[in-house]
């Protein structure tokens, strides 16, 4: 099974996780987000209901809009990459599938 790993950033509502204390992990059923201190927020694939891509002075970002009740509406991802990017990897590795419109630029 492929997955991506990549450390990140992380916004929850107000409060903000520095660039790299935090690690995104995607693989074909799953994104997980490790937080500092042991903490992870699980989402299915069926749970996300779309990515905002959000790029802003020195800020990349991939904000995921969901469905999961226990877990802050405003979540971000901070990436150093261009998040952009970060979809095309998930559609690779079959978390998005190709023909997803799930993704506002």
């Amino acid at each position: 099974m492929q997955k991506i790993n990549i450390n990140c950033g992380l916004r929850i509502g107000h409060s903000k996780i520095s660039y790299p204390l935090a690690r995104i992990t995607v693989d074909e059923n799953e994104l997980i987000i490790h937080q500092p201190l042991g903490f992870k927020i699980k989402l299915k694939a069926e749970e996300i209901v779309r990515f905002e891509s959000v790029s802003k002075f020195c800020i990349n970002g991939l904000k995921i809009i969901h469905q999961h009740k226990e877990y802050n509406s405003n979540l971000m991802v901070l990436v150093e990459e261009n998040p952009l990017d970060l979809i095309e990897e998930m559609k690779e590795i079959g978390f998005l599938k190709t023909n997803d419109t799930n993704l506002q630029k």
